[in-house]
Parts: C-alpha cells; sequence; structure tokens
C-alpha cells in the first residue's frame, strides 16, 4: 500500500541474452485505468488518486520482441468499512 500523499515509485531492470541490459524507451509502462504513463528503469509517479491499480512494465528488444511483468498496488487505505446496521 502507498499512502496517497507521496509519489509511488516504480523500478524495474531488464535483461536481454543478445542486447544485454535494456534501458530507456525499451521500458515502458502501463497503468491500467491511465494507459501508458512513462519508460525507463524508474519511474516516479505523483498525486496518484486512491484506489487499486494494475501496473505493467513491457520490455522490447532490438529485434522488437517483448515481454511483460505486471503487479497490483494501492494508492491509499485499503481498509474496507462495511454499513452499520442498527436493529
Amino acid at each position: 500500500m502507498f499512502p496517497p500523499d507521496r509519489p509511488v515509485i516504480l523500478r524495474g531492470e531488464t535483461f536481454d541474452l543478445e542486447d544485454d541490459r535494456l534501458t530507456g524507451e525499451a521500458l515502458r509502462w502501463q497503468l491500467d485505468s491511465l494507459g501508458e504513463v512513462g519508460s525507463g528503469e524508474t519511474l516516479d509517479l505523483f498525486a496518484m488518486p486512491r484506489g487499486h491499480y494494475l501496473v505493467t512494465l513491457t520490455a522490447t528488444d532490438s529485434d522488437g520482441q517483448s515481454a511483460s511483468a505486471s503487479i497490483g498496488i494501492t494508492v491509499g487505505s485499503a481498509n474496507r468499512y462495511l454499513p452499520v446496521i442498527l436493529r
């Protein structure tokens, strides 16, 4: 869980047998609800709205072959509040 008043810092590393380490524009970050949000090994996201997000990092080598990895994150409280029922 990430506090809503702090940046979310994304970091990723990739390695390709032919190209060695992939960097820069070869690494693309995407959020399920916002689309592509940046590129590179590190990306800082500021003022993220509260909610659940699926973050995907896609790496593309010089031959155009790509691979992706995803992880779910939560910004803000993960608490769930149920309604109070009085009888």
